[in-house]
């Protein structure tokens, strides 16, 4: 299936709550079910600064990439933005993601543990 793509003003349009779509690198996204669902709560995505516009920030200050493939978040994904082109791209085989908690802390560069001298 082809999808259809937008204009930044017309998702901008999709802004409140039971018509909500973020654009997140390029790919637009209807939310409008799934706000419910957020794990953060509905009032995360309806902010001001998410709602209706370009979420890539703030979504990959706080998710891995990988999130956006899974099947149940990848069925959201409704089309794209014209003439724009995805510049997020995939972590290397075994490279550990920079996002806060997205990884063990002990694989966090800078990690020092008090118990283990060696």
């Amino acid at each position: 299936m082809s999808m259809k793509t937008y204009t930044r003003e017309e998702v901008a349009k999709h802004n409140k709550e039971g018509d909500l779509w973020v654009v997140i690198d390029a790919k637009v996204f209807d939310l409008s079910k799934f706000s419910r669902l957020h794990p953060g709560g509905l009032a995360v995505l309806l902010d001001e600064e998410i709602a209706g516009k370009d979420a890539t920030q703030a979504f990959f200050s706080l998710h891995r990439q990988e999130v956006l493939q899974k099947p149940g978040y990848a069925r959201l994904q409704i089309g794209t933005i014209e003439g724009a082109k995805s510049v997020i791209k995939p972590l290397a085989a075994g490279e550990v993601s920079l996002v806060p908690y997205a990884e063990p802390s002990w694989l966090s560069p800078g990690y020092h543990s008090p118990y283990y001298k060696e």
